[in-house]
């Protein structure tokens, strides 16, 4: 039978091949079966939970723009990619992926592209202004 993976899950199986890290060892370092990581590392899951990507992420090492930039060709919908976005835009070294989300939000059918831009620009003053008190009281 062929297989049917998704690029996301070729990452995630490559990354636990450089670890030399089998999918038992993985299975006991993150709350996720090893039925669940084999169907995701083979493509059977073709989009799992984020969290679930971020967790076995965490554990094998994956940087962050590698892995989102992986799932957000899978995810369609605005509320998760605002979602990713938001976390993108939190930890400053994600710089690299934030245009890439934005643009697959913008692209998104179902919502209204002006309505997301607003969204976007809230998200992106809100944690700046965020980062530059949390910089500023810090120097206190």
């Amino acid at each position: 039978m062929a297989r049917n993976t998704t690029p996301l899950g070729e990452l995630i199986q490559q990354y636990r091949g450089k670890s030399g890290m089998t999918l038992a060892q993985l299975k006991s370092k993150i709350s996720i079966t090893k039925g669940t990581l084999s169907k995701i590392e083979n493509g059977e899951t073709k989009k799992p939970e984020f969290k679930t990507v971020q967790s076995i992420s965490s554990v094998l090492n994956i940087p962050f723009h590698e892995y989102v930039e992986k799932y957000i060709e899978l995810e369609q919908k605005s509320e998760s990619l605002m979602g990713i976005l938001e976390i993108a835009i939190a930890a400053l070294e994600n710089t690299i992926v934030i245009p890439k989300i934005a643009t697959k939000l913008l692209e998104s059918e179902k919502e209204d592209s002006l309505e997301l831009v607003k969204q976007c620009l809230k998200t992106t003053l809100y944690t700046s202004f965020l980062h530059k008190s949390k910089n500023y009281f810090s120097k206190q």
